[in-house]
């Protein structure tokens, strides 16, 4: 007990360290902790979409199966597939747009992509149509 006394009297004595010049900081006008990837003109609005999709990715467990990197996991990376061809299991092929994605995040089994187990839940009645807007948004900017 006497050396959190002591501690607090030193803390609080009369002796304070010696005030230090502020620095200018000159920063570019994104916000902090914006997305790597965010256009540069995105609004404020957009980059709220963007965070809130990401945040939805991590809570609902999006990324326990897909990579942001292009590394292998259950499910296919999601790291430069907006706007490529990828073939499906019934040997069709789909272009990954908004259209195929959230029909994928609706309907997992719609269009089961090839060379991938068809494991992934339905998150029809956990996800809004705003959350999903949110993922879509946020997976087409990992292009």
């Amino acid at each position: 007990m006497r050396s959190w006394c002591v501690l607090f009297v030193a803390a609080c004595s009369s002796v304070a360290p010696t005030p230090v010049q502020p620095v200018a900081v000159t920063v570019a006008d994104a916000p902090i902790d914006a997305p790597i990837d965010a256009p540069p003109d995105a609004s404020v609005a957009e980059l709220a979409i963007l965070e809130y999709g990401a945040q939805l990715f991590q809570t609902q467990g999006c990324i326990a199966c897909h990579s942001l990197d292009g590394t292998f996991r259950i499910g296919p990376s999601l790291l430069g597939d907006w706007g490529t061809t990828i073939a499906l299991d019934d040997g069709t092929q789909v272009i990954v747009d908004e259209a195929y994605v959230r029909e994928s995040i609706r309907d997992p089994q719609a269009k089961k992509r090839a060379g991938f187990a068809p494991v992934m839940p339905v998150f029809t009645s956990r996800l809004t149509p705003e959350d999903v807007d949110a993922l879509v948004i946020y997976i087409k900017s990992l292009r």
